[in-house]
């Protein structure tokens, strides 16, 4: 697959999956006492403007989203809501063509966005009116929060609640390998897809064959360092090392591109300090990097911290 194939092919994962360029393809009805699944769009077009909290895990550094429900004709509220379960990042399948080949990189397109799909998994309401509305999605950060109110993800589309079921499956969930009974949606597996927030870097260009780095983060800020990868292929085109030094407050990074699949961004996710204050890209500093091209002669170029999604 050349690269303008692999280009039009993500772009065109990224509107038929989501909501991206104000086209969608995604109808949206569901029944009273329902969960249901809705793609808010891929990262390339909601960027870092998704709130992340989910139940029992609330998120200050990125905000939470609320679902309600509008009037169709008017646009106005109608006080309801729809409950939020769980939202996560969708990825394609390892063995599909999107995954194979995939590179974050569109023409045009910021390389930290990358090609996840923000998913939701909501609850209709048993008592929600049922007909045609409009879905809003909105931004909202925790009361208190220092930062200026959150940026919000363009989402206003039709969804229309339908009666309830008559012989509704008690707890819905998924079914299991017989399809004959529906496995409860818990919180315990639902609080596992939580992304936790992370620190994107930029690697120098002409991307580096391999790199070394020593990156330093706000103990004050940050609970603890849970991993570091290359996102920009689903980690899988290169080899990432990483050592936590708790006492320095330094991570080392070690990273191998053998197959000179290009990789200019990594990331480290982090779990924040409850109520500490929040995490900001210019926290983290880079205090030493050294780079190689495929040849293993030294390379210039610095590694920069670009955003927190």
């Amino acid at each position: 697959m050349n690269a303008n194939t692999r280009r039009l092919t993500l772009l065109a994962f990224g509107i038929l999956i989501g909501t991206g360029c104000a086209s969608y393809t995604v109808p949206l009805a569901a029944h009273q006492g329902s969960t249901v699944g809705i793609p808010l769009g891929a990262e390339v077009f909601v960027g870092n403007l998704a709130g992340y909290a989910m139940p029992g895990i609330p998120d200050p550094q990125r905000g939470q989203l609320v679902f309600r429900l509008l009037d169709e004709q008017t646009e106005v509220p109608t006080g309801d809501f729809l409950d939020l379960r769980a939202i996560t990042r969708a990825y394609p399948d390892p063995a599909s063509l999107a995954g194979i080949n995939n590179n974050p990189a569109p023409q045009g397109i910021s390389l930290e966005l990358g090609i996840g799909q923000v998913l939701a998994i909501l609850d209709v309401p048993d008592a929600a009116p049922t007909g045609d509305f409009l879905l809003e999605v909105t931004r909202e950060r925790p009361s208190g929060n220092e930062l200026p109110a959150a940026e919000t993800p363009s989402y206003r589309l039709p969804f229309t609640i339908l009666p309830g079921l008559e012989d509704p499956h008690p707890g819905q969930g998924f079914l299991n390998a017989s399809g004959t009974s529906f496995l409860p949606i818990g919180p315990v597996p639902l609080n596992t897809i939580y992304p936790n927030p992370k620190v994107v870097f930029a690697l120098p260009t002409p991307a580096p064959a391999a790199a070394h780095l020593v990156v330093s983060y706000p103990d004050a800020k940050i609970d603890a360092v849970l991993t570091v990868f290359e996102e920009q292929h689903l980690g899988r085109q290169s080899i990432v090392l990483f050592s936590d030094d708790t006492a320095q407050d330094q991570i080392t990074i070690d990273l191998a591109d053998p197959l000179e699949s290009g990789v200019v961004e990594f990331s480290i996710a982090f779990r924040p300090k409850a109520g500490g204050a929040l995490v900001d890209p210019a926290d983290f500093t880079v205090v030493e990097e050294l780079y190689y091209d495929a040849d293993g002669l030294p390379m210039a170029g610095s590694a920069t911290p670009q955003l927190i999604r």
